[in-house]
């Protein structure tokens, strides 16, 4: 990954201890200043960068006008799974579900199409946001 410098363990340091989270490089930049770290937005940029093609962060890309969000998967696969995404809160949440799976395998079987898990996002209201 080249030299390892303060604010990049800083970034990794974050990133680690919001590992469940799929955040914009944005709000990773604001979140580590409101916690007190001095890192600029381009080495957060940058540092993602790295960190997507080391396999350490997965990417999601953003709709039409909205920015990626990134997740830290420690080098672990995250792929074979879809994702929920609330159109309110805009929050992307993993569902590792077996009738999921079974919907991907009736959509082979009857109609001939494979899924891309990878890419399979569903959209609707979260949990906090319905209420």
């Amino acid at each position: 990954m080249g030299y390892n410098t303060v604010q990049g363990k800083r970034i990794i340091s974050f990133l680690k201890g919001s590992a469940g989270e799929h955040l914009t490089a944005d709000e990773i930049f604001r979140r580590l200043a409101d916690g007190g770290t001095a890192v600029g937005k381009a080495t957060v940029y940058r540092w993602l960068d790295k960190l997507v093609m080391r396999g350490m962060v997965r990417q999601f890309s953003g709709e039409k006008n909205e920015s990626a969000c990134y997740q830290y998967t420690g080098g672990l696969k995250c792929d074979n799974h879809y994702h929920l995404k609330c159109f309110v809160c805009g929050r992307l949440l993993h569902v590792d579900c077996v009738y999921l799976d079974k919907v991907a395998e009736h959509i082979l079987d009857i109609h001939g199409f494979v899924l891309n898990e990878e890419k399979t996002t569903l959209y609707g209201i979260c949990a906090d946001c319905k209420k």
